[in-house]
């Protein structure tokens, strides 16, 4: 019993630990949505001259797992960004 009340322990932790950033990104998704950011991203992304160099930087940056770097591509696509930077994104 007592390696059940640890394991609640713990992820009660990690979850607030982990909280905030998940309601900002949220938040910040929801505001791209909202405002049309994500077609305004997504053009400028496939117009710009360092489109392939921005999408290897963004790739760097942003934590997504190994098992969410798909679907986030994905969804790039899907976005209307070209295939370029989003093969640098993954790489």
């Amino acid at each position: 019993m007592t390696w059940l009340v640890a394991v609640l322990d713990q992820s009660a932790g990690l979850l607030l630990e982990v909280l905030p950033y998940f309601a900002a990104g949220v938040l910040l998704a929801g505001f791209l949505q909202a405002a049309g950011g994500r077609l305004r991203f997504a053009g400028f992304l496939s117009r710009s001259p360092f489109a392939v160099l921005l999408g290897a930087l963004i790739g760097c940056v942003v934590p997504v797992c190994s098992c969410g770097v798909v679907p986030v591509a994905l969804g790039l696509l899907a976005g209307g960004v070209a295939p370029g930077p989003v093969f640098a994104f993954l790489a």
